[in-house]
């Protein structure tokens, strides 16, 4: 992340860097770099389809942590679950299991097969590559 773009949430992680900042968001470079692709939805498939990622990020639109989970079959995305013991102090504690892939929390999308994700999956009414341009990409493994 870039220390000179504006910061977006001073206390998001629990370490240091604390703040996330407006380069924290969306696809990052060694994102384009493994896709071998500046596009969106080719890192996005990249990722999903050909290498069966799971991507966990948090929507700044709409203050909640997801997950598409890949790795049981139907393919889910979940919203997390909040966490009734937060502080407040940091935004990474603020849902469980925020920052890992794991197939807890609400679904909200369910498909057999992943190469429908880019196309289908809407989070509020808005496509994913919409929804991940304001997200900060937390984990992908």
């Amino acid at each position: 992340m870039k220390k000179d773009s504006p910061v977006l949430i001073p206390n998001f992680y629990r370490h240091e860097p604390y703040e996330l900042r407006a380069s924290g968001i969306g696809w990052d470079e060694s994102d384009f770099s493994d896709a071998r692709s500046d596009d969106p939805e080719q890192i996005f498939r990249y990722y999903i389809e050909m290498v069966g990622f799971n991507v966990a990020f948090y929507y700044l639109d709409d203050g909640c942590f997801y997950c598409i989970f890949t790795e049981r079959f139907p393919l889910t995305v979940r919203r997390k679950y909040a966490n009734p013991d937060w502080d407040g102090k940091y935004v990474i504690d603020s849902a469980i299991n925020a920052d890992a892939t794991d197939d807890i929390g609400e679904v909200i999308y369910s498909t057999e097969d992943h190469t429908k994700v880019w196309s289908e999956l809407k989070i509020n009414g808005l496509p994913i590559g919409e929804v991940l341009k304001r997200s900060v990409i937390i984990t992908l493994d």
